[in-house]
C-alpha cells in the first residue's frame, strides 16, 4: 500500500521531478495549422511564397510569445530552494497518494524511454529526406527527357556560326521549352502528383508520431510546475508551433523547386541579351 510519509519515497519523487526532460515543444489543438497556406498546385512560383511567408512570421510570433511566458514558469521553478521544494512535494504526495505514485512511475519511464524515443523520430526523419532527395532526384531525370527535344535544337543552334543564328530560332526553341514544361509540370506538381503525396506523407508524419514524440514528456512536466505551485496554467508547450514552423519551411524548400515563370511569358519572349 502507498505510503505519502515514506521518506524512500519522497526522495524517489523528487529524484524523478529533478530528472524529467525539459518540455521539448506545442499548444493543444490544431490552431498553428490553419495558418498554413494551401498547396500549390501552379508549375512555376506563385503567390504561395508569400502567402508562407506571412504565416510563417504569425507562427514564429506565437512561438516567441508562448516561449517568453515558459520561461517566466521555468525560472520561478528553478528558483525554488530545494527544502522548499521537498516541502511542496510532500504535501501534494500527502494529498494526493494515488496520483503522485502515478506522477513517479511516469517521470522514471520517461527518462528511461526518450533516447529511444529520440533515435526512432531521428532515424524516420532522416528516412523521409532520403525519400525527397530521391523523389526530386526521379523529378531531374524526369524533367530532362521531357526537355530532350528543345535541348537537342539547342545544341543544334549552337553549331551553327553566331551570324547566322536569327532571334526567330531563339525564340522558337524557348517556345518550345515553354510548351514542353505545360505538358510535363501537371503529373509531378498537380495535385495527385508524387510531389505532393510525399509532402502530405511528411505531415502525417509530423502530426501523428513527430509532435506525439516531442509532447511525450509535456504533460508530465505541466504537472511538475503545478505540484511546486508554479502558474502551470500559464504555460504550454510549444512543440505544435515549432513544428508547423519547420513545416512551412520545409514545404517552403520543396516548392521553391518551381521555375520562377515561364521563358516567354503570355507567348511573349523578351529579347535575347
Amino acid at each position: 500500500m502507498f505510503n505519502p510519509w515514506s521518506g524512500r519515497l519522497l526522495a524517489a519523487a523528487l529524484g524523478a521531478l529533478l530528472c524529467v526532460p525539459a518540455a521539448l515543444s506545442q499548444p493543444a489543438a490544431i490552431g498553428p495549422w490553419v495558418k498554413m497556406p494551401v498547396l500549390p498546385t501552379a508549375c512555376n512560383q506563385d503567390a504561395f511564397h508569400d502567402k508562407l511567408y506571412a504565416a510563417s512570421n504569425a507562427v514564429q510570433a506565437d512561438l516567441y510569445k508562448q516561449e517568453a511566458i515558459n520561461k517566466q514558469i521555468a525560472d520561478a521553478y528553478q528558483n525554488i530552494d530545494p527544502m522548499e521544494m521537498a516541502n511542496r512535494m510532500q504535501q501534494w504526495m500527502m494529498a494526493n497518494p494515488q496520483e503522485a505514485m502515478k506522477y513517479m512511475q511516469a517521470a522514471q519511464s520517461a527518462g528511461a524511454e526518450f533516447p529511444q524515443l529520440l533515435q526512432t523520430d531521428t532515424a524516420k526523419k532522416q528516412a523521409l529526406d532520403a525519400e525527397r532527395d530521391a523523389l526530386f532526384k526521379r523529378y531531374d531525370t524526369a524533367l530532362a527527357a521531357a526537355d530532350a527535344p528543345a535541348d537537342a535544337r539547342w545544341k543544334a543552334l549552337m553549331g551553327v556560326p553566331e551570324n547566322s543564328r536569327t532571334i526567330a530560332e531563339h525564340t522558337e526553341i524557348r517556345l518550345q521549352r515553354d510548351q514542353l514544361y505545360q505538358a510535363f509540370c501537371p503529373q509531378w506538381w498537380g495535385a495527385a502528383g508524387p510531389i505532393h503525396a510525399f509532402v502530405k506523407k511528411y505531415r502525417t508524419w509530423v502530426t501523428q508520431e513527430h509532435i506525439p514524440y516531442l509532447d511525450k514528456n509535456d504533460a508530465l512536466h505541466a504537472q511538475t510546475y503545478a505540484i511546486m505551485n508554479t502558474p502551470a496554467a500559464s504555460y504550454k508547450s510549444t512543440s505544435t508551433l515549432v513544428s508547423v514552423h519547420d513545416y512551412m519551411t520545409y514545404t517552403g524548400n520543396v516548392f521553391g523547386r518551381r521555375p520562377t515563370g515561364p521563358n516567354c511569358p503570355n507567348g511573349k519572349c523578351p529579347p535575347v541579351l
